[in-house]
């Protein structure tokens, strides 16, 4: 079985992916749930404070203003370096050749240095609604969006292998 993916990333899809492969990183999810944990606890606090005391110093609002940051806007602020940053890259313009077999999975690229990675070095892989994320070092990870896919069945072809291997 052969699955051929071929598209020209887009940056828009490209921080979502990163976003996600970054939020999924075990050290993160931890790192993450403790400080959304603090945030929301912190905020109580205060919140509790204002309610029996009316009153803020400039410190306190200034944490208020982080903390609902940090709850409400973190991943919006988080997207938009992202896709700064990704549009910035030479690769954008080229399409990008992704080859998916029983041996592993080969992409290459106009800008891009071709590799591989095999199956039994692929530990996990993150199934979204429009494609997958798949970690291929600590810090990288390979896009395999769903509208890359030669064929209409390739995400299901995709989805099958992925069980079986």
């Amino acid at each position: 079985m052969q699955i051929i993916n071929e598209y020209t990333p887009n940056a828009h899809q490209l921080a979502h992916a990163g976003s996600l492969y970054f939020e999924k990183l075990p050290l993160m999810i931890v790192i993450i749930t403790f400080m959304n944990m603090f945030a929301i606890v912190l905020a109580l606090l205060l919140l509790v404070k204002f309610l029996f005391t009316w009153q803020f110093t400039w410190q306190e609002i200034l944490a208020t203003m982080f903390l609902l940051f940090w709850i409400f806007g973190r991943k919006k602020a988080n997207l938009k370096l992202l896709e700064r940053r990704i549009n910035q890259s030479p690769m954008m313009a080229s399409p990008i050749h992704i080859d998916i077999n029983y041996n592993g999975v080969r992409w290459s690229g106009k800008k891009l240095r071709p590799d591989s990675i095999a199956w039994k070095d692929i530990k996990w892989i993150i199934q979204c609604k429009n494609g997958y994320i798949i970690p291929n070092r600590l810090t990288r990870f390979l896009w395999v969006p769903n509208s890359g896919f030669a064929e209409r069945t390739g995400a299901k072809d995709l989805l099958a292998l992925i069980q079986e291997k």
